[in-house]
C-alpha cells in the first residue's frame, strides 16, 4: 500500500485508485447494481459476461467514472 502525505499533513492512500487486475490504470468503471468500482476502462472487456469480482453479483452494466 502506497501512502502519501500531502503539504498539509493529510495522509491519503492512492493505492485504492489502481485497478485490481492490471495494477498500471486508475480505476474508472463503476459495475451494476452492486457499485463496485475495482477495474480501469482497459480491463473492462475481460468482465463481459462474468460477475463482479468483488462480491460475485451479475454485472448488469457499468459506467465510466473519473475521479480527482
Amino acid at each position: 500500500m502506497l501512502l502519501y502525505i500531502s503539504g498539509e499533513g493529510e495522509r491519503r492512500s492512492d493505492s485504492n485508485k489502481i485497478c485490481l487486475f492490471c495494477l498500471e490504470e486508475d480505476r474508472a468503471v463503476v459495475f451494476k447494481p452492486c457499485r463496485h468500482l475495482c477495474c480501469c476502462h482497459n480491463c473492462l472487456p475481460n468482465f463481459k459476461n462474468k460477475p463482479c469480482p468483488i462480491c460475485r453479483t451479475p454485472i448488469q452494466g457499468s459506467q465510466v467514472v473519473f475521479l480527482s
